[in-house]
């Protein structure tokens, strides 16, 4: 009758220890995914951040390039202004001139 009823606790305690062991697998399979999925979470943030800063280098590329443009339309108009200050000298001094030797004879 002892070694029956040791043999039940035995069994018991071989049952509850059984159980704990399988418990323990499932928390540490969990525990696994969990460092996967913050792993996971942590390279997406790099890439995000890393698409932020590509973003932001694109932003001054594109705000570069509309500046250039913009100054390559100032310089174009700057020449044509210079050159119509250059006619309106000469006409000026061509107009002088002809006055100057108008006012001769």
């Amino acid at each position: 009758m002892i070694c029956l009823n040791l043999l039940k606790r035995r069994m018991r305690w071989n049952l509850i220890k059984k159980n704990i062991e399988i418990e323990l697998q499932k928390t540490i399979e969990e525990a696994r995914l969990l460092e996967e999925a913050c792993d996971a979470r942590k390279s997406h943030e790099e890439a995000f951040s890393q698409a932020e800063n590509t973003t932001s280098v694109l932003d001054v590329q594109d705000s570069k390039a509309a500046s250039e443009m913009e100054v390559e339309k100032m310089r174009e108009e700057i020449a044509i202004q210079t050159s119509k200050l250059a006619e309106a000298y000469n006409t000026i001094t061509t107009l002088e001139n002809a006055l100057s030797l108008a006012e001769k004879t």
